[in-house]
């Protein structure tokens, strides 16, 4: 049961919302985002040429919460959601998701999700949706993560800040 909840928590942790709005899609060039007042673009995804990177990003992130390093995954949150909360706020809001032990986590499909709304801000973005199955102690659960790349970097969203955080 512990697992399960666990796996619960984790999911919530990094899922990306998928719900749409009634707002018009911005252009690519709108569709740009501000970190440390400087804009940075995002780049063109690729299935094939991404999904490796994006994966090895996922487990990573994955790891840092599981591990309990909490900042180290706030800085791997998308910079739009950032500057939403502090790491602080970050670190109180996942610790309940820290030493499950080990995670394994297996790709099962990639994909490119178009315009995808980062969940509590008003920036859009395409994301490499990778689909695994997750399992901790021996319970498996199949979910959709969402990863964003800007300047070469891999970023995660949470899912609904204002409910988490």
């Amino acid at each position: 049961m512990r697992a399960v909840l666990l796996l619960t928590i984790l999911s919530a942790s990094l899922l990306v919302a998928c719900g749409g709005d009634d707002a018009p899609s911005p252009t690519a060039s709108a569709r740009s985002t501000v970190s440390s007042g400087r804009t940075t673009a995002p780049a063109a995804l690729n299935v094939d040429a991404d999904k490796k990177d994006a994966f090895a990003a996922l487990e990573r992130q994955m790891k840092y919460l599981t591990d309990g390093q909490f900042v180290r995954a706030y800085d791997e949150i998308h910079p739009a959601q950032r500057e939403l909360f502090t790491k602080e706020e970050y670190a109180a809001c996942v610790r309940d998701a820290a030493s499950v032990g080990e995670i394994k986590l297996k790709l099962r499909e990639a994909y490119i999700e178009a315009d995808m709304l980062i969940p509590g801000t008003t920036t859009r973005a395409d994301a490499l949706a990778l689909t695994v199955d997750m399992t901790i102690a021996g319970d498996t659960d199949t979910n959709t993560f969402r990863e964003f790349k800007l300047d070469g970097k891999w970023y995660f969203t949470v899912a609904d800040p204002d409910d988490e955080c």
